[in-house]
């Protein structure tokens, strides 16, 4: 099972409707659940114009099994059972406070209950924001997949938040490993990690003060006083292995993109996190009015464009080969000792040119064959065995630390 959340730092970027597709998309090639984990909104529902029986309600406050929560697509709205594979757990129709603000037991048998799912893929559709209900659900490795688009500035900026705080609860986690494992060390390194979790925690509690150096920055000046120190380089490690993946919402231009997203994006994250951080372009959606009429029937765009059109699935896909490394699915090893801004132009410039290959390959015109490319995307990063996106289960606290610390 392969467990991918969606976030985005503000509402109103099309997160729901990405996401309702993509699940849609992906569940042609395996059995697809589609978690709304928006609660208090039922925004799922408003696309999907049928009956729910059993939803988030009845599993997490009349103790009704997951499996029994989930609801495949009927046949008014998939007569020919196209999407036979794809199902979904509907979050509350009415306001439930405790799971709308997600207490700490409502959280921890939702994860349990998510982990259980028997699944290919399940899609979590996360709430905006950037807040602990949306933190304990992204991975540990990677950050699942951020949605933007190039109309709100506003997101792009929230986005790399999202990354740096992503990071930052990763490393919080791991500074508590004091009291995990501390017995393996001597009693001068146990001083030493004492005062190296006490300076990275201040690094990071006063982040919002420090915009004129990385936090890779900072650790390799740390390194040189606790030369060789277990949590400095179990913590570079994780900086150095973690992935960035995004989708582009409502493109229009190649350019506006650039302007607006890529170049701010990339260097809000390598001047305040790491260069050595590696960020993948997934793909985009076009703005077009069929998607903004699919919310208004009631009927997912795909469905839509299918029963409406009948057109076959597309099959060519010789081209995804030749952008593979340019997605970073064989992302090269960053050089040491290069400045930090000739990395971050050569970053920019790669994510340009892959959006100018995918725009001269057609992918600007059609929504259909931009879900294709992405699901194409997302399975080729699956068989990848150097780069995960997702995760296989939502970890606890233990389990991040016995996976860092064990390794």
């Amino acid at each position: 099972m392969r467990i991918i959340p969606v976030a985005s730092g503000k509402g109103g970027v099309g997160k729901t409707t990405f996401c309702l597709n993509l699940a849609l998309s992906i569940s042609r090639y395996g059995r697809t659940v589609l978690i709304d984990l928006d609660p208090g909104t039922s925004s799922l529902r408003t696309f999907l114009d049928m009956p729910v029986k059993k939803d988030m309600y009845h599993f997490l406050k009349k103790n009704i099994p997951i499996d029994e929560c989930i609801t495949p697509l009927n046949n008014s709205l998939d007569p020919e059972g196209l999407f036979k594979k794809f199902f979904l757990i509907a979050s509350p129709k009415n306001f439930v406070h405790d799971i709308v603000n997600f207490s700490d037991s409502i959280k921890a048998r939702l994860i349990q209950g998510i982990n259980s799912i028997r699944a290919d893929y399940v899609i979590i559709d996360n709430k905006a924001g950037l807040d602990t209900n949306v933190m304990d659900f992204l991975p540990v490795t990677n950050t699942g997949i951020l949605i933007f688009t190039p109309k709100m500035k506003a997101a792009t900026v929230t986005a790399a938040e999202m990354v740096r705080a992503s990071i930052f609860r990763i490393c919080q986690t791991l500074l508590t490993q004091q009291r995990f494992n501390f017995s393996i060390y001597s009693s001068e390194d146990k001083s030493d990690n004492l005062k190296v979790i006490t300076s990275i925690k201040e690094r990071i509690d006063e982040a919002y003060e420090n915009d004129g150096e990385s936090f890779e920055g900072f650790l390799i000046k740390l390194n040189k006083k606790f030369k060789k120190n277990i949590i400095i380089r179990i913590i570079r490690q994780f900086i150095e292995d973690y992935r960035v993946y995004f989708i582009l919402n409502q493109f229009d231009s190649v350019q506006e993109s650039a302007d607006k997203i890529i170049k701010p994006f990339v260097e809000r994250i390598y001047a305040s996190i790491s260069s050595k951080i590696s960020i993948t372009n997934l793909g985009w959606l076009i703005e077009d009015r069929e998607i903004k009429k699919s919310a208004e029937y009631g009927l997912p765009y795909l469905l839509m464009q299918h029963y409406r059109k009948k057109q076959e699935e597309m099959k060519s896909k010789s081209w995804y080969s030749e952008l593979e490394s340019s997605m970073g699915i064989n992302k090269k090893k960053v050089k040491k000792d290069i400045d930090i801004h000739e990395i971050m132009d050569d970053e920019i410039s790669r994510q340009l040119n892959l959006l100018n290959e995918m725009y001269t390959h057609g992918f600007s015109k059609d929504p259909l064959a931009n879900l294709d490319f992405i699901v194409e995307g997302i399975k080729a990063i699956g068989l990848s065995s150097t780069q995960d996106l997702g995760m296989k289960r939502i970890l606890t606290k233990q389990e991040i630390l016995r996976k860092f610390y064990s390794e």
